[in-house]
């Protein structure tokens, strides 16, 4: 990922390849394209990436021929408020990514089995359906999102799906 710190790419970019494709996606939630244009068809993703890439983009010109430069006071107080915004997109990447952390698959044997058995599988002998077990696992995915959203920690996560092994790192527990 690009450092948001130093720009996306070219002049007056500020989000990379990636992060443009997320908040044009995010935006075109908010805003959709109805009966009415929706983001996309504002351009507001092009509008946030000049206004988030410096004072080259802050004041449009009256006729519409460009912007207007920024000098002295005006210029150093627009550049505190980019870089205020900066450092809360940043913090909420990383935030992001922190709490994004994927397992690949690493421990999820007892999501399988909770899935099967929440979709009618016994634990003591029988059958299952297939039907049954794939809305298991959409249940067991449900869970598992509702305690990232909550802002979990991953350890925390463990103890409220009940998976949690106090002896799974290699302690004896008595």
């Amino acid at each position: 990922m690009t450092d948001p710190q130093t720009g996306g790419g070219g002049a007056g970019t500020f989000f990379d390849t990636r992060q443009r494709a997320t908040i044009e996606a995010a935006m075109a939630r908010i805003i959709p394209t109805d009966d009415r244009p929706g983001a996309r068809e504002a351009g507001t993703i092009e509008f946030l990436d000049r206004y988030l890439s410096g004072l080259d983009f802050i004041y449009a010109k009256p006729d519409g021929s460009g912007f207007e430069k920024l000098e002295g006071k005006r210029a150093e107080a627009w550049k505190q408020r980019i870089e205020i915004i900066r450092a809360k997109y940043v913090a909420a990447i990383k935030e992001r990514d922190r709490r994004g952390r994927f397992q690949l698959g690493e421990g999820d044997e007892l999501s399988v089995i909770a899935a099967a058995v929440l979709g009618g599988t016994s634990l003591f002998g029988g059958f299952g359906s297939v039907v049954g077990s794939i809305v298991g696992a959409l249940m067991i995915g449900l869970i598992n999102n509702g305690l990232i959203l909550m802002g979990l920690e991953f350890s925390q996560q463990l103890i409220a799906r009940s998976y949690h092994n106090p002896g799974s790192d290699g302690r004896q527990v008595t």
